[in-house]
């Protein structure tokens, strides 16, 4: 056997071994292809009616956001209406108010000086006091 023979051999063995390599690599990506798409079918399965029942969800929260912002909107508007009418209450019931109070405290100070003056005894009284010191 020559060199040309021996390389020949060498080459044929090393071929046949890197094809043995190479049919055992793709052995196991073909293995790993198919943990890997029946992982994706079985998230599949599993996320559709996740999915579909996230978008009822999602709707439901929408009305339900819809609603809410309706109600705020009418409380808005009770609120604006409670402060105008007290508002209101307080201009129409305090200026009565005050004009009552103010004619009782003048009525009794008329009252008062007409009983002074009507009744001798606090004049007497105030001549019977003592002179102030200093006087």
């Amino acid at each position: 056997m020559d060199a040309g023979e021996a390389a020949a051999v060498v080459v044929a063995v090393s071929s046949a071994l890197a094809l043995a390599v190479l049919v055992v690599a793709v052995a196991s990506l073909v293995r790993t292809m198919k943990a890997l798409r029946a992982a994706v079918e079985e998230v599949r399965a599993e996320a559709v009616p996740v999915l579909a029942e996230l978008r009822g969800t999602v709707a439901t929260a929408g009305a339900e956001l819809e609603r809410v912002d309706g109600l705020l909107a009418t409380v808005e508007v009770v609120s604006e209406r409670a402060d105008s009418a007290s508002r209101l209450a307080v201009v129409a019931v305090a200026n009565p108010i005050i004009k009552v109070a103010a004619a009782a405290t003048g009525a009794g100070r008329v009252a008062r000086r007409l009983a002074q003056r009507d009744d001798p005894a606090p004049v007497a009284r105030r001549r019977a006091l003592p002179p102030a010191k200093g006087r």
